[in-house]
């Protein structure tokens, strides 16, 4: 009996050993120094986490490292592997979880910068069906869209657009679209109609948090708007115009 009990305490702390060696890496992303991720991501390293939580923290490691500083800052050839260990992170989450929206989301973007864009466009759509109004996972889908726009198919774009119409309704959707509304006239005018289609509530809500935002330059938004929300937010720039003008003595 007590060697009994040693051996499972030994099987016990193997497998605290074997979890905590998985779970470690994952668990210190986001930490100062817990950029040791991307590295084992690029290098194979990293393997699907146990958890729900390591899983989402891993595929939020990859969105990252595919979108933000390092892949602006590294060679096509560090961001085609880069992107490849993605995939292969996904694959594995989707076998564990087959309606996982977020690791679908993920593959789609890892798919368009390995050049596969028949599979981004079938990942971002299907990403859709088992996430459609889960706002943080469409502001990547529409990360993706808006990088690869000139790639997405009929049925891709349809979803980009029902992303678009959940973004806009929200003050952290208007903020993740924000400098995309004022720099690219094309996407402005998308928004413009996309919003103009909405009930007036969500036209309000936009109006709202895009003058929260900082959003000045409406362009053809204020002519298809309803007329009330088209003089409230033509108002509001006035207002801001008489501030910022103010001189005090």
């Amino acid at each position: 009996g007590y060697l009994i009990a040693i051996f499972a305490s030994c099987v016990v702390f193997f497998a605290m050993f074997l979890l905590w060696q998985r779970e470690s890496i994952v668990l210190e992303y986001g930490k100062p120094d817990g950029e040791a991720i991307y590295s084992a991501i690029y290098d194979g390293r990293t393997k699907v986490s146990y958890s729900a939580y390591g899983e989402e923290r891993i595929l939020d490691a990859c969105m990252y490292g595919m979108t933000g500083l390092i892949s602006r800052a590294s060679a096509p050839e560090y961001n085609a592997e880069y992107a490849k260990q993605c995939i292969a992170l996904a694959d594995s989450v989707l076998k564990q979880d087959p309606t996982s929206s977020f690791a679908f989301a993920v593959r789609a973007h890892a798919k368009a910068v390995a050049g596969d864009f028949d599979g981004m466009n079938q990942d971002l759509v299907t990403s859709w069906q088992t996430g459609k109004n889960e706002q943080w996972i469409a502001t990547n889908r529409n990360a993706t869209a808006q990088a690869f726009s000139a790639k997405l198919n009929d049925a891709a774009t349809k979803i980009n657009d029902q992303d678009l119409a959940i973004l806009v309704v929200s003050y952290t959707g208007i903020q993740s679209i924000a400098r995309q509304y004022r720099d690219n006239p094309d996407f402005r005018d998308r928004i413009a109609r996309i919003v103009s289609t909405l009930p007036e509530l969500d036209q309000r809500r936009f109006v709202d948090h895009a003058a929260a935002g900082g959003v000045d330059d409406i362009g053809v938004l204020a002519d298809q708007l309803q007329p009330a929300r088209r003089e409230q937010m033509i108002g509001r720039r006035r207002v801001r115009t008489v501030h910022r003008d103010d001189v005090h003595p």
